[in-house]
Formats: C-alpha cells, sequence, structure tokens
C-alpha cells in the first residue's frame, strides 16, 4: 500500500512539475493571438461553476476539487483532483489582494486544521468582503461569503493561477 501511494505521489509531482516546463497553451486564432483575455478566461470558469448552483455533493455532482477540475478543464488548463493537490500549485496571495478567479483554501474536519481540505473559486471582491462558488457537503454547489464564522474559521490560503494560462 505505502509504495502505491509513493508511485502515485511521484507521478503526481511529475504532472504538476511538467506545468512549470510546458506551461499550458491559450486558446488562440491561426496567427497565434490569443482569442480570450485572461480576465474573460475567468469569467468563463466563473460561468461553468455557476451553471452548475443546485446540484448535489457526490456522486451525482461534484465533490470540491472536482468542481474547480472541470471549470478550469473548460478553458484548457489540467488541475489535479484534489484540493490538497490544487493546494500546492500557484502563487500564494494576501487575503486583501483576492481577486476573481483566484481560488480559495480551507481546513476541514476531516483534514485537520494544518492540512487542506476544501476549495473553492472566488466569484466576487468588494471591499473586504469575498465571495466564492464550491461544492460543500451540505447545500451542494453554491456561493459562500468567506466573512461567515465557519469560513473564517477554517480560511487556510488564497491561490492565483495566471501562470498556467500563457496570453
Amino acid at each position: 500500500m505505502k509504495n502505491n501511494f509513493k508511485i502515485y505521489l511521484l507521478f503526481t509531482f511529475l504532472w504538476i512539475f511538467s506545468f512549470s516546463i510546458f506551461g499550458q497553451i491559450a486558446l488562440c486564432d491561426k496567427q497565434g493571438n490569443p482569442l480570450l483575455t485572461q480576465a474573460s478566461y475567468f469569467e468563463q470558469i466563473i460561468d461553468f461553476a455557476k451553471q452548475k448552483i443546485g446540484l448535489r455533493y457526490g456522486k451525482n455532482g461534484f465533490d470540491c476539487s472536482g468542481l474547480v477540475m472541470q471549470a478550469f478543464k473548460t478553458i484548457g488548463v489540467n488541475l489535479p483532483h484534489s484540493s490538497l493537490l490544487q493546494s500546492k500549485l500557484g502563487e500564494n496571495i494576501e487575503k486583501n489582494n483576492a481577486q476573481v478567479g483566484d481560488l480559495i483554501f480551507f481546513t476541514s474536519p476531516k483534514s485537520g486544521k494544518k492540512k487542506v481540505g476544501h476549495v473553492g473559486i472566488i466569484t466576487d471582491v468588494k471591499d473586504k468582503t469575498i465571495l466564492f462558488i464550491h461544492a460543500a457537503v451540505k447545500g451542494g454547489i453554491k456561493i459562500d461569503n468567506l466573512g461567515d464564522s465557519y469560513y473564517q474559521k477554517h480560511f487556510f490560503k488564497i491561490k492565483r493561477f495566471q501562470e498556467l494560462i500563457q496570453l
């Protein structure tokens, strides 16, 4: 069992490392000009996730990392199906510098206080209010506010993934 996990970690590391070598290719016209701006990429990601609001968590819907993975896949960016692995990619961002499209990570009762166990996509930032969409065990896919006491208590970090979208 330990060897299988080591092999899984090795392949995951190599897969993640390949992003830093090869990057992601933006959608381009025949002349190589990007078809979308970076802002419109994030709009597309959020639009995909918002279309899923109300779906249940799990088998017939998404878990949190699956929602993020599928949303980013709509723009050609492949992320791992794990909030912990997703949290190892991208650039760390302070809360006061959060932007629409950033990923927001939380601890969970299962993961413990020092380990990522949940992820969402930031949908709106106004003043000190950060809204995010995620797949919650209770309530399915929905938009919540980082200001809610539960999310304040479990907040872990914010990451930006602009380097995966090369324009």
